[in-house]
């Protein structure tokens, strides 16, 4: 009796194994190369609380995204426009942008700011929270050429932005599976 069970256990055991095996479910993930249209809305104070803008942004970005065990990331390389519409005047920014992220996202955009009379140039480094298409950042413009031509923005240091990218062509570049 106990020489069948063995039997039993030994030739049947690794047959049940390989079957669990076959109905265990697999995860794929993927590497994606995108063409984006990138949108934003960006808040944008001065260090005196007297003056803020609100920006909005319309873009095109390259980007590639992955999916994994760990949760998703991303990285972009953008140019931008971002916009604002007041009663006095408009103001343009044309900007330039890289961003990574893996919840934490990091950033770096440069942005000429000007209402086609004068304008400055602004270089903003940017950190916050992102994940896959999305993130919301804090960004800090520092002031370099001709800050002092563009009255309205001239103190206006500190920036939180959120952008969200819309894919209008993507390509899969690699599949795997865990």
């Amino acid at each position: 009796m106990k020489i069948r069970i063995l039997y039993i256990f030994l030739f049947l055991a690794p047959g049940s194994v390989f079957a669990q095996d076959s109905l265990r479910k697999r995860h794929v993930y993927h590497t994606i190369k995108s063409t984006d249209i990138l949108v934003g809305i960006h808040a944008q104070m001065d260090g005196e609380g007297t003056k803020n803008y609100t920006f909005y942004e319309i873009g095109v970005a390259k980007a590639i995204y992955r999916d994994g065990r760990h949760g998703a990331s991303g990285s972009a390389v953008y140019l931008s426009e971002e916009l604002h519409f007041g009663r006095d005047k408009n103001i343009y920014g044309t900007k330039f942008g890289i961003w990574h992220h893996w919840l934490l996202d990091v950033g770096l955009a440069v942005v000429y700011y000007t209402d086609l009379r004068a304008g400055n140039l602004k270089v903003r480094p940017e950190i916050g929270v992102g994940m896959a298409r999305h993130r919301v950042v804090m960004g800090y413009n520092i002031p370099t050429i001709d800050n002092t031509a563009f009255k309205e923005l001239q103190k206006n240091k500190l920036q939180f932005s959120a952008q969200i990218t819309f894919g209008i062509h993507r390509k899969i570049v690699q599949s795997h599976s865990y």
